[in-house]
């Protein structure tokens, strides 16, 4: 069992680093842009865009398809044009985002170090707008991620740090929760493949984790 246990673990990890680096390798012959530490994002624009010097620095980045840059630094999260300059901008703290961008609007989320909250945020027109809240967490969380299904409804879901875990679906004027999870401990973040329908857990010193 525990042979069949490393085996299958270490199959899931390098099939997931395989496509990971296999969209690096593509976008970077596509543009020559240097390889960064974040996975490919969800977005593609991310991938083949050259990196301006004010994203750098920053603790998290996306580039939106209108040219638009979004930005997590150690203060806030900001809306910068491709030039850099800021059109908004909204205090807090955390580590890192995820988005998911529609034809007039795009959907960023992440975890406030200080409440502990999960915070979905509209992003449309220049302008950010904290959308649907959901319920305040009972645990302390580690990790969010957004996913859109084949019916373009879209999901979150929330790892906290003990590994428990929930998937919403965030459409509709409430926020509903659809299931609770089981997931690994310290899962440091996740990330979703949309077209294969398929979370992506980071299990810290450990590996990664596959799941429908």
């Amino acid at each position: 069992i525990n042979l069949f246990f490393e085996y299958r673990t270490s199959m899931q990890n390098l099939t997931f680093f395989q496509t990971q680096w296999r969209r690096v390798v593509q976008a970077s012959v596509l543009a020559g842009v240097a390889l960064t530490s974040n996975f490919a994002s969800a977005n593609p624009s991310t991938q083949v865009k050259q990196l301006p010097d004010f994203v750098k620095s920053s603790l998290d980045f996306r580039s939106l398809a209108n040219g638009d840059w979004l930005v997590l630094d150690k203060k806030a999260l900001r809306l910068l044009s491709p030039t850099g300059m800021e059109r908004a901008n909204m205090k807090v703290r955390a580590k890192h985002f995820d988005l998911r961008e529609n034809t007039d609007h795009a959907l960023a989320v992440l975890i406030n170090s200080d409440t502990q909250n999960a915070l979905p945020i509209r992003i449309q027109q220049g302008q950010f707008q904290l959308q649907t809240n959901l319920p305040v967490a009972t645990a302390a969380l580690d990790a969010s991620c957004l996913f859109r299904d084949q019916q373009q409804l879209m999901h979150l879901f929330l790892i906290a740090k003990s590994g428990h875990a929930q998937q919403w679906l965030l459409e509709g004027s409430q926020p509903r929760l659809v299931r609770n999870l089981a997931l690994p401990a310290n899962a440091k973040s996740c990330d979703v493949d949309d077209q294969t329908e398929t979370l992506y857990v980071n299990e810290e010193d450990f590996g990664v984790w596959a799941y429908s």
